[in-house]
């Protein structure tokens, strides 16, 4: 599989496989803290105090340099 930043990694598949199956699509999870913002909205926080724990690196969220420029 290759990532999104270029890397590229060998992934181990299920034991048993079933032709009627076929190959399961691999989707990566989420990157360091992606989720983070969408939590902390779900729990009650301002949109206002999760970008100051940004910016103060309480909450740290990792940027895809490829994907964001």
């Amino acid at each position: 599989m290759e990532y999104d930043n270029g890397n590229i990694r060998t992934l181990v598949r299920p034991p048993v496989k079933f032709q009627e199956m076929g190959v399961p699509e691999y989707k990566g999870g989420p990157l360091i803290g992606e989720q983070g913002p969408e939590i902390l909205k779900n729990l009650g926080y301002t949109d206002e105090q999760i970008r100051e724990y940004q910016e103060k690196g309480i909450l740290f969220v990792w940027k895809d340099e490829r994907k964001d420029g």
